[in-house]
């Protein structure tokens, strides 16, 4: 990634995100906007759908629909994270975060709809994403 990189609404990066059982692995989140007046970004991740494991099916992606998501997969809306513009900067610098192709427009739309409509969107990000939508 080049030293240049800016996060913006509609990047997609791989965060580490492990579990007991996969304390390495990453999933891909996305930028649901750009920096507000406090300089922090909100993303969501992106999850595999599972048989038998329940999931949010407020916002379902299919394959292909981004290049790295190679099975239908489900906007994690239960857990959004604000992140600093320099903390994301810093680490796909030093490439803690990978800086994966941005969303398509209509998949960035598909996805930010879905904030405000999921039961499983904290209160919090649903008033950040009301105010700082439009960045």
């Amino acid at each position: 990634m080049p030293d240049n990189y800016l996060p913006t609404k509609g990047s997609a990066l791989l965060i580490p995100s492990g579990t007991i059982s996969n304390p390495d692995g990453k999933h891909l989140f996305v930028i649901l906007t750009n920096p507000c007046a406090s300089d922090l970004h909100l993303l969501v991740s992106i999850s595999s759908v599972k048989p038998g494991r329940a999931h949010d099916s407020t916002c379902l992606l299919e394959a292909a629909e981004h290049p790295f998501i190679e099975q239908q997969s489900y906007v994690f809306y239960a857990r959004p994270r604000q992140i600093g513009r320099a903390g994301i900067i810093k680490c796909v610098g030093t490439g803690l975060y990978v800086a994966k192709d941005a969303c398509e427009q209509a998949v960035l739309q598909k996805v930010c709809a879905g904030l405000s409509a999921s039961p499983m969107t904290p209160r919090w990000a649903k008033e950040y994403y009301r105010v700082n939508r439009d960045c």
